[in-house]
């Protein structure tokens, strides 16, 4: 079932980006004309909120497993905290601080919630406590950071490159 546009979208706005949000309750589309879109999966509302970020391309959305954040990052090097707790008023709650020189790519949490992993065009990856957005350490790698992804555990990273290397 095609979920409505909202008013005011560009017809020819692409979604680059999607996840479910909190408790599953909402999914979230990043498109390439830096809107954040997210549509209620439960009751009569189907509009989706919509949040401008700027007019860069949105590359990613990702959703912790607990709480009721989320982080979106765009092709302007820039990674953004949201807070989704009113589904209808989605909100920035802060910028996030990376030193990428190059898009922000993609992001992925750990099992409990308490880090995130965000991987640039640039090849660095930034791993973050999630609670303050801080920076806990940062990792270079070879080439474009194409996926990460956690471990059941939390305790091992997973990156791949554009260079096809996965370590």
């Amino acid at each position: 079932i095609p979920l409505p546009r909202p008013d005011g979208l560009a017809p020819t706005a692409t979604v680059q980006s999607l996840a479910f949000g909190p408790h599953g309750l909402s999914l979230i589309a990043g498109t390439d004309d830096g809107h954040v879109l997210m549509w209620p999966l439960t009751g009569l509302e189907k509009r989706p909120a919509t949040l401008t970020l700027g007019q860069s391309a949105i590359d990613f959305v990702a959703v912790p497993p607990t709480g009721t954040d989320a982080l979106v990052g765009s092709k302007d090097a820039s990674v953004t905290a949201l807070d989704l707790a009113a589904p209808k008023r989605p909100r920035v709650v802060s910028k996030v601080s990376t030193d990428f020189t190059s898009w922000a790519n993609v992001a992925a949490f750990s099992p409990d919630g308490t880090q995130v992993a965000i991987g640039s065009a640039d090849g660095k990856i930034d791993i973050l406590r999630s609670n303050v957005w801080s920076r806990i350490r940062s990792i270079t790698d070879a080439g474009q950071v194409t996926a990460l992804d956690y471990d059941g555990s939390g305790s091992v990273l997973t990156a791949a490159s554009a260079d096809g290397i996965v370590a």
